[in-house]
C-alpha cells in the first residue's frame, strides 16, 4: 500500500482514486491516514524542541480522542521517549524514530476495525 506512505500532494490521479475507494470502505483508515499526516507535518516543521513537544502532545490527545486504538502502543513509545525524540528538532538530525516514521507502512491489519494496526 505505497499509496498510504505518500502525502496527498505527491499522489497521481490513479493513486487518489485508490485512496478514495479505501477510505469509502474504511472511515477508520481515512482517520488514521489523517492522523499520520498530521504527525508527519509536525516533523517537517522547523520549530523548537519545546514547541515540538507541545504539538506532539496535542497530537497524542487528538489521536486518543479519535477512538482508534491502533495508535496506543505508538503513543506509549512516543510518550516514553519524548525527550529523545524531540531532540531531532534541535539540530534536525534524523533518528531511528523519525526514519521509522517516514518508512513504515501506515496500516498492517484490518482496514475496517477500530483496532486497525498501525506500524
Amino acid at each position: 500500500m505505497w499509496v498510504l506512505r505518500k502525502s496527498p500532494t505527491e499522489l497521481e490521479a490513479d493513486e487518489l482514486s485508490v485512496l478514495k475507494v479505501l477510505f469509502k470502505h474504511s472511515p477508520d483508515l481515512k482517520l488514521a491516514y489523517a492522523l499520520y499526516l498530521d504527525l508527519k507535518n509536525i516533523f517537517d516543521m522547523k520549530i523548537s524542541q519545546g514547541l515540538a513537544k507541545r504539538k506532539i502532545k496535542a497530537w497524542i490527545r487528538h489521536a486518543q480522542k479519535s477512538g482508534l486504538t491502533s495508535f496506543d502502543h505508538f503513543i506509549k513509545a512516543v510518550s516514553t521517549w519524548m525527550q529523545k525524540i524531540t531532540k531531532y528538532f534541535v539540530d534536525r538530525l534524523s533518528s531511528g524514530f523519525v526514519d521509522g516514521l517516514n518508512t513504515q507502512p501506515l496500516c498492517n491489519g484490518s482496514l475496517t476495525s477500530k483496532s486497525t494496526y498501525l506500524v
